[in-house]
């Protein structure tokens, strides 16, 4: 396993943990749960690491990190409140 698989690997575990639904972009079902984390899609400027939606919305598109990872957390965490 390379180390970008092996960081992808962990990566979709924390965001389970967190409550999203990780989904590759052949398998696209923003209704799977409220917080859905779709990655592997590509755009013409770029390929984030994962596109983060709530509710079925757009939340952003992002390279993902330690504190983007918290901040997809409480996002999630704070959609769900409401």
């Amino acid at each position: 396993m390379t180390p970008e698989q092996t960081a992808r690997e962990q990566i979709d575990t924390q965001l389970g943990r967190c409550g999203w639904t990780v989904q590759t972009k052949d398998k696209i079902n923003l209704s799977a749960s409220h917080g859905v984390a779709v990655c592997k899609l590509s755009f013409a400027n770029g390929e984030p690491d994962y596109i983060l939606f709530v509710a079925g919305n757009l939340q952003r598109a992002t390279r993902l990190s330690q504190s983007i990872l918290q901040k997809a957390f409480t996002e999630n965490s704070h959609a769900e409140e409401n």
